[in-house]
């Protein structure tokens, strides 16, 4: 009876140790492929969240109530930190001014000019890629969209018939434009910024360009309502000069660039909001079974 007890007393503390450490989340989408795909189970590690736990680089679990999303899981790779300044010129992420590197599967979208349009679907389809859209010149295919990765790109540069492969970056179209929404800014998911994530403690100065891009972060995370009136701010009210941030903040994107809801159209991630990072997928299938390709499979 004894040695029952025990076993149920170590198996409640094991439980209890799982749940205050370690979470396991499902990935239903194909926002961060091909460093994760949907049907991975990924364990995430509690213990690393918020500053300085989470640096750049890592894949972070995370809510987000900025856009009422307060019960939903999101997985993203943290690309800037509290007080980094963030830059997109043509897909191409600057922190601080320094241009950083792409993950190794992160996926983006192309265009891609060939001589055959039957070739590059035969290609396409062998490669299990999908083209985006056709663009046509006359009635004849004179280019696709693909989303690939940097190698998947540089194969089919090398392959007969191709003219090119070049970044699709989309259009300055207001249609395009991500927050703020505001054609003081024009900026798109490939072209934005530079802006500074906000940091605990950091004060700026208020003005027509921070009121549009901190209004929802401080109306919806920090201190209520934030208006402004004939070139004056009032902040619950009361007028005011200057803000000084009260929270840490993360800038955070999916590696699929092109096909990502994150940082970009959703704000910035509250480090309070942070579950923890990913480390390890334990376990991966799809409607065609069980991958075996992908068990205990290290994040990168």
């Amino acid at each position: 009876m004894r040695r029952i007890i025990l076993l149920l007393i170590v198996l409640i503390l094991a439980i209890t140790v799982f749940h205050l450490f370690v979470k396991v989340v499902w990935i239903p989408s194909g926002s961060m492929e091909e460093t994760l795909l949907p049907g991975d189970y990924v364990l995430i590690n509690k213990r690393s969240r918020g500053f300085p736990g989470i640096q750049q680089n890592d894949i972070v679990v995370f809510t987000h109530r900025l856009e009422g999303e307060a019960q939903r899981f999101f997985i993203k790779r943290c690309i800037g930190l509290p007080g980094d300044t963030l830059a997109i010129r043509n897909g191409q992420v600057s922190i601080n001014g320094k241009a950083i590197a792409e993950p190794v599967l992160s996926k983006r979208l192309y265009r891609v000019w060939c001589d055959n349009p039957d070739q590059i679907a035969n290609i396409a389809g062998s490669r299990g890629i999908e083209i985006w859209r056709r663009y046509f010149k006359g009635k004849t295919t004179e280019s696709v969209s693909m989303i690939l990765t940097a190698g998947q790109r540089s194969a089919i540069e090398k392959t007969a018939g191709i003219d090119s492969v070049k970044a699709d970056t989309g259009t300055n179209d207001p249609g395009e434009w991500v927050e703020p929404r505001d054609k003081l800014f024009k900026w798109t998911a490939d072209n934005f910024g530079p802006l500074v994530i906000p940091r605990k403690g950091l004060q700026i100065p208020l003005n027509r360009r921070n009121f549009l891009l901190y209004k929802r972060t401080i109306e919806q995370l920090e201190s209520g309502t934030f208006e402004e009136k004939k070139g004056h701010y009032y902040l619950e009210g009361k007028k005011t000069e200057t803000y000084s941030f009260r929270r840490n903040y993360y800038f955070m994107m999916g590696d699929n660039r092109s096909l990502s809801d994150d940082s970009r159209y959703r704000g910035f991630v509250p480090e309070e909001e942070i579950t923890g990072k990913a480390g390890l997928i334990i376990f991966s299938s799809d409607s065609a079974g069980f991958r075996w390709n992908r068990l205990l499979k290290e994040i990168h």
